[in-house]
């Protein structure tokens, strides 16, 4: 029985190719969205879960009373790893973690570059278990002469050849070459790790006696018993921070699972309320989108198509099917298309993934050996089969069996009304995705133009290795010789990327009980000149004034949270530095994204600290600069290979994020609306068929072109402008929301709704007129021949 079906529906499918391709075509597209969609959210839920022994891992983050309020950090003291392993019976085993970005590895002089590592304590690999690929990653990890490298890094330096026993060299605090034997080489780490390196040296190499209870910049993990919950550990934790921190009266650490730090990184009084789980909750809802408009076409054409096949069910019924079996019939039918469009899916979907994640930065493989990957798949399938079979299934089984055998199928209400219903979901659907196009890259180029208050673009830097630490004032110098070079400057951070910190600002009439948070950066000379920063007041640090070591420059921010509204220089100030005067005023400029509002800045002078060397270019003269800077980098620092970065280029990977929501947006908007056009179009198509007599007299009766035409596609423009009435207010909402977590954003403007809702006619009236058209031009005659 189960074959006869099959071979019926098989029979069915070559009978009417044309609209068997829309049904498989657009399911493909559909089910194609919704597994790429699958397979990322997957791997971001997948996050941390591959480690041995995961559940038992807790990252330590740190809950601090501010001005009254809780708040929460993802940092943490250094010695807290130490007094939680020592002081709470049911941890394991505790580390730190230092990430001080990528440093370089020097094999030799041909043989260099910069990765990505840690500094770790000594039960780093006791938590985070990797494979190894040679050598023993715990030992060598507790000696502070090894290094733990990657399988890419190795391959990298040494090639094939094994990098165990060969020797690296890498900067030490001081800036000067430390030599370190490769100890063990592991597997790569997986992207879905929260914890990501390259290489892994021990703590002990970095640590200082100023990394104390106050010094909240490091990661911290433990490692907890079996039967040991995070909420257990706090109040023990707790007594452990206030023994031995002054802060611990209003500092205490907290214990989140390994398994949640990549969903759940959004804090509210003290507790985890979201994060990237919102993103991927979202892209989830998006893929069910997309797979529930490429259904809709499936069920509107087939039950659209039920006079045609109205004799077929009429015969069936009268030599003794009963409704089980015309369901079953019905079913297989849409089952089989289901499964015929799956294995397109798959084979369209392995071979654009390349492509795609070219064009995101994403990871995606088809896990063929993984059960979640199958899972993925099966749900696809499931939904996709349910959701384009139940419906068309009973509506087929319960035709009368007159009405049938006369081929004239009443849709009644669950016919036609529920039918037209499709179309307005579809194009509502189609309406968010274009109302959200446009407002994703409004807000992009709105990120793109706004004005930081500083002047990015001409600007590159040079991270200040080896002897080009040692050497940074003559670096300058020999650097401003350039006709290529305007100015320069050095600096501890990247203008765009200065953190907040609750630094100890104190000014005169501040309130004893008043907290603050103010970023900070240690400079060098013409820092404001360098990045375009506007003086209101006062001037820069000066060589000519050496009493600038104890100075301040502050922006404007700072003074209003001091209560300073005019003549501030002068000012007497206290920060990290001790005492000193506010000699200058400047502008406010963005510190970072401009998901953060500008905070408090004050900037010190400090050179002999700094991490980058900042040029400003003259226009047009760019590589002639890099060429000069090449020149007296390798003069100085011979050992090392010449390294340098563009500014706006790190001011733009602050909205990687976005860019991939905007891509993903665009790619999957264009798809949900060609596949609505595409289900359009089969709709047109029959509905013509369906009144080509109608047609026909018509024009007899002197109907013109554009008549007939507006008379197919009036009823459809209808139902589409129905659509995007109703999406109207759901994009206001979303668009929204997604805006809220701007600190400055565009505002929603009505024409991007009327936009979209012009838009979304367009092309719905530029699909149907194909049809329509091209039915109001047949011949007459060729329809009424024979009545």
């Amino acid at each position: 029985m189960l074959r006869n079906y099959l071979k019926i529906a098989w029979r069915n499918l070559l009978k009417t190719k044309a609209y068997s391709f829309i049904n498989i075509f657009g399911l493909v597209l559909g089910m194609g969205c919704s597994l790429i969609i699958g397979l990322w959210a997957f791997q971001e839920i997948s996050f941390n879960k591959f480690f041995p022994d995961g559940n038992l891992v807790y990252k330590v983050r740190t809950n601090y009373l501010f001005n009254g309020e809780l708040l929460n950090t993802s940092m943490t003291p250094a010695p807290l790893a130490e007094a939680l392993k020592e002081e709470v019976p049911q941890i394991e085993y505790a580390v730190k973690i230092a990430d001080w970005g990528p440093q370089l590895l020097i094999k030799d002089e041909k043989n260099a570059f910069r990765e990505k590592g840690i500094f770790a304590s000594d039960d780093f690999f006791n938590i985070f278990q990797m494979k190894v690929i040679s050598g023993n990653p715990v030992g060598a990890h507790h000696s502070g002469e090894q290094l733990v490298i990657s399988q890419s890094v190795s391959k990298k330096l040494f090639g094939d050849k094994s990098a165990l026993g060969e020797f690296l060299m890498m900067e030490n605090q001081e800036g000067n070459l430390k030599t370190y034997m490769v100890g063990a080489v592991i597997e790569d780490v997986p992207a879905n790790s929260s914890v990501q390196f390259d290489w892994v040296v021990n703590f002990k190499e970095i640590e200082q006696p100023w990394m104390g209870w106050g010094n909240t910049s490091y990661t911290t993990f433990v490692k907890v018993l079996q039967n040991t919950s995070g909420e257990s550990l706090e109040s023990v934790a707790k007594n452990v921070y206030a023994n031995h921190s002054d802060y611990g009266k209003d500092n205490y650490p907290i214990f989140q699972p390994l398994a949640e730090i990549h969903l759940f990184d959004v804090f509210e009084n003290g507790k985890a309320v979201g994060g990237r789980i919102s993103l991927v909750r979202n892209l989830s809802l998006i893929g069910l989108l997309i797979l529930l408009v490429s259904c809709i076409n499936f069920v509107s054409l087939v039950t659209a198509r039920a006079s045609v096949r109205g004799k077929e069910i009429g015969i069936r019924k009268v030599i003794g099917a009963n409704k089980k079996a015309l369901l079953t019939q019905f079913g297989y039918e849409s089952l089989l298309v289901s499964a015929i469009a799956l294995m397109l899916t798959l084979l369209v979907v392995n071979l654009v993934l390349p492509l795609f994640n070219s064009y995101l930065g994403t990871q995606l493989t088809l896990e063929w050996g993984s059960l979640g990957f199958y899972g993925i798949m099966f749900a696809i399938w499931l939904v996709a089969s349910l959701m384009s079979s139940l419906y068309p299934s009973v509506f087929l089984a319960n035709l009368p069996v007159f009405n049938a055998l006369k081929q004239q199928v009443n849709l009644g209400w669950s016919g036609s009304y529920f039918r037209k219903s499709l179309i307005v979901g579809q194009f509502f659907i189609s309406s968010l995705f274009i109302v959200g196009i446009m407002v994703f890259y409004s807000q992009q180029e709105f990120l793109r133009k706004k004005d930081l208050g500083l002047e990015r673009e001409n600007v590159l830097y040079l991270p200040l290795a080896g002897e080009l630490y040692h050497n940074m004032e003559v670096l300058q110098h020999e650097a401003i010789k350039s006709t290529a070079i305007v100015s320069a400057t050095v600096s501890t951070f990247l203008p765009i990327n200065i953190q907040a910190h609750s630094g100890d600002l104190s000014w005169p009439g501040k309130a004893p009980d008043l907290q603050t948070h103010v970023s900070a950066a240690w400079v060098g000379y013409d820092f404001a000149k360098t990045m375009g920063i506007t003086l209101k007041e006062g001037r820069e640090f000066s060589p000519l004034h050496p009493g600038d070591s104890l100075a301040y420059l502050v922006n404007q921010k700072a003074l209003d949270l001091m209560g300073i509204e005019e003549n501030a220089i002068g000012e007497e100030i206290s920060f990290w530095n001790g005492p000193g005067q506010i000699i200058g005023v400047m502008e406010d400029f963005h510190l970072q994204s401009l998901h953060s509002p500008i905070t408090p800045l004050i900037l010190v002078l400090e050179p002999e600290n700094a991490s980058y060397l900042l040029v400003r270019t003259a226009e047009g003269r760019l590589e002639q600069a890099i060429s000069d800077l090449r020149t007296v980098s390798e003069s100085i620092n011979p050992a090392y290979p010449f390294e340098y970065h563009f500014l706006d280029q790190e001011y733009e990977r602050l909205y990687l994020s976005e860019q991939m929501i905007g891509r993903l947006i665009l790619i999957f908007g264009i798809v949900a609306i060609f596949i609505s056009c595409l289900g359009l179009l089969g709709m047109t198509a029959f509905t013509v068929s369906r009144k080509v007599k109608e047609i026909g007299i018509r024009k007899v009766l002197g109907a013109s072109i554009i008549e007939v035409a507006a008379l197919i596609s009036k009823s459809f423009l209808g139902l589409i402008f129905l659509g995007w009435i109703i999406a109207l207010p759901v994009a206001w909402m979303l668009m929204d929301s997604w805006l809220d977590n701007f600190a400055y954003k565009i505002d929603l403007q009505w024409w991007y709704f009327i936009g979209a809702g012009a838009l979304t006619m367009l092309i719905a009236l530029f699909t149907v007129s194909f049809q329509s058209v091209k039915a109001a031009l047949m011949n007459p005659v060729d329809s009424l021949r024979s009545e």
